[in-house]
């Protein structure tokens, strides 16, 4: 009779622990112990790594200075010796700001979106929000904007303002529901007037080109 009940009582405690497993380790999602988590590294914008961890076994956060934006579903490296303030609103909506105050003005760079209405498309936003100083003139087509690709993605950069020190580019990036934009101003440059002044040279500028490298959307 003992072994009879010994037999029924390991043939519960292998059933329980096959349905353990199924619900723990093969099931899609499962919560399992950091020790059990694989041994996978995600890269990072500036080119560190993050590892999988925690009961979930997700990625840890980007370390600063990488920024992730789940919301807009981009990630990228802040710019070093900037400062994060608020973004504004002049230009869409603010997703990120960053400024450096000098003796002759203040540096920036600056982060915002436009949604894709049923009304609009992404050419459209580009020629409508994009205005040149000090002539207050708009842009009137695509053939306003030079097309520089960067890390495999392709930016719509236009230069609209260059006037007494302060130079000011834009950089669009279109997605499929909404057209990211990147705005950068140099202030203090000596040789503004010069046409062959190549502002990719401009430390904000070249600062930008180095935010947009490491830029990854999702």
């Amino acid at each position: 009779m003992k072994q009879l009940f010994g037999g029924v009582a390991l043939i519960f405690i292998l059933g329980v622990g096959a349905f353990l497993y199924r619900n723990v380790v093969e099931r899609p999602g499962a919560v399992v112990t950091a020790g059990e988590c694989t041994n996978e590294a995600k890269i990072c914008p500036d080119g560190s790594t993050v590892e999988r961890g925690g009961p979930a076994c997700v990625f840890a956060q980007c370390p600063a200075p990488n920024v992730e934006n789940e919301k807009i579903g981009i990630v990228y490296a802040a710019p070093a010796g900037y400062d994060a303030v608020p973004g504004s609103s002049q230009y869409g909506t603010p997703i990120a700001a960053y400024v450096q105050e000098t003796r002759s003005g203040q540096n920036s760079i600056r982060i915002s979106e436009y949604q894709i209405t049923d009304e609009t498309t992404a050419d459209d936003i580009l020629i409508t929000n994009t205005v040149f100083d000090p002539s207050g003139e708009s842009a009137e087509s695509l053939a306003d904007f030079s097309l520089v690709t960067i890390n495999g993605k392709t930016f719509y950069s236009a230069r609209i303002e260059r006037f007494e020190g302060y130079v000011r580019s834009v950089y669009f990036l279109k997605r499929e529901t909404s057209v990211l934009r990147f705005d950068v101003a140099d202030a203090g440059v000596s040789n503004w007037t010069d046409s062959s002044l190549n502002v990719a040279d401009l430390p904000t500028h070249a600062a930008l080109l180095t935010l947009l490298g490491t830029l990854q959307v999702k």
